[in-house]
């Protein structure tokens, strides 16, 4: 049996937060995350932070979202991370996983990285250091998403609407 945590997010308790964003800025080796809404400033930063730290960093996204009118925060999200080192990955289409390896410790749900999910909807993920469990959960999703993705290693274009989008998004 597999032992695993149930993380939450209520409008009042913000678990999935506070645990991914701890994980990242402990993580000592790697951190591969797939998920198709990654607008969270601070966690964005605390990815940003961990490549600084010589952490091998990986994010996939989407290459079409499901609310086109949030593909200009995402476009920023990847400027901000290639700026800093972090490795980005488009993924074809849209992706609905919304999971995340730090090292020895992955977490999986329904939490997207942005700020409804983490701080106002009613999500739950799941949690676990099971090192078998792990392996495979890096190997089967988050390393596959990788390969049947493409490695972007150049800013994307920002219009004057996509910076609209990335300041916008924290209100709604």
């Amino acid at each position: 049996a597999i032992r695993c945590h149930v993380l939450t997010t209520t409008p009042f308790r913000h678990q999935i937060y506070k645990s991914q964003l701890h994980a990242a800025r402990k993580a000592m080796h790697h951190i591969y995350v797939e998920n198709p809404y990654l607008w969270n400033h601070r966690f964005i930063y605390a990815l940003c932070e961990a490549r600084k730290r010589g952490v091998d960093v990986r994010v996939t996204v989407p290459s079409r979202l499901d609310f086109a009118m949030f593909q200009g925060a995402t476009s920023h999200a990847i400027n901000t991370l290639l700026h800093h080192g972090v490795r980005v990955f488009l993924y074809p289409g849209m992706t609905h996983v919304k999971a995340a390896v730090y090292d020895n410790w992955v977490c999986f749900g329904s939490a997207n990285f942005d700020d409804l999910s983490l701080h106002k909807n009613y999500e739950i993920n799941l949690s676990t250091d099971d090192a078998s469990f792990v392996q495979k959960m890096e190997e089967d999703l988050l390393l596959k998403g990788q390969s049947l993705s493409r490695e972007i290693r150049k800013p994307v274009p920002v219009s004057f609407f996509d910076s609209l989008s990335w300041e916008i998004k924290d209100y709604l």
